[in-house]
């Protein structure tokens, strides 16, 4: 279980948002006690697409859950 979640809200966010995962990833690298949870508020833009194509690159060094 995780010792630490990270929440991050979106909405029309495709800009900047693999950024900003892969950032939160390398804060803490080598560190699997944490999540990271993102969560859409009905984006009309490629969000969720870009979150899901992210969550592989994550591998077993972080949690990467999509609640749309």
């Amino acid at each position: 279980m995780p010792k630490v979640s990270i929440i991050i809200l979106t909405y029309n966010s495709s800009d900047y948002i693999n950024q900003l995962l892969i950032s939160v990833k390398n804060i803490h690298e080598g560190n699997n006690d944490f999540e990271i949870i993102a969560v859409d508020n009905s984006s009309t833009d490629d969000t969720v697409s870009k979150i899901s194509r992210t969550t592989p690159r994550f591998g077993g060094q972080a949690n990467l859950k999509l609640i749309e």
